[in-house]
């Protein structure tokens, strides 16, 4: 006689973690974009005359984001009912977006700030990573949503 076992089903992704999966990866590629052009422009155009230091750290610090949110993005993608994942997800992109929104507020006081005279309050919400930055915000939505529809472990 065959007895048909009940097993338990294996939590599947849903739409909100394919999407946040990729919303990551498209903020790690944005952001690795990012440091390709801030390498390009200020390395290759201008030499390196500005703050080297300051404009190594901003590529650096790109490129790294980028890697870790594209590395995150495998993480969710294979584990969608990881709920500490998708924790970690949506505090370090409101984190990202915390601290992009502050320097905005610092550059609006200090027109020198960013690394040259031209750039201003208007030039660094319309670009300058706003884009990134709205990804990001999505991030936090998405994951937000995800962390708590995971039942506690």
């Amino acid at each position: 006689m065959v007895v048909a076992q009940m097993s338990t089903p294996k939590e599947s992704s849903t739409l909100e973690t394919e999407f946040t999966s990729f919303l990551l990866f498209a903020a790690g590629i944005l952001f690795v974009v990012e440091s390709i052009i801030h390498y390009n422009t200020f390395f290759v155009v201008t030499h390196g005359s500005n703050n080297t230091l300051t404009t190594t750290i901003l590529v650096g610090g790109n490129a790294g984001i980028g890697i870790v949110c594209l590395g995150l993005a495998y993480a969710c993608w294979k584990g969608p009912d990881n709920k500490d994942l998708f924790g970690f997800v949506a505090l370090l992109s409101g984190l990202l977006s915390l601290s992009y929104l502050t320097v905005e507020i610092i550059e609006s006081l200090s027109p020198n700030l960013y690394f040259s005279t031209f750039v201003n309050y208007f030039q660094f919400v319309v670009g300058y990573g706003s884009v990134t930055i709205f990804v990001e915000l999505l991030i936090v939505f998405f994951s937000l949503r995800v962390y708590r529809s995971i039942p506690g472990v």
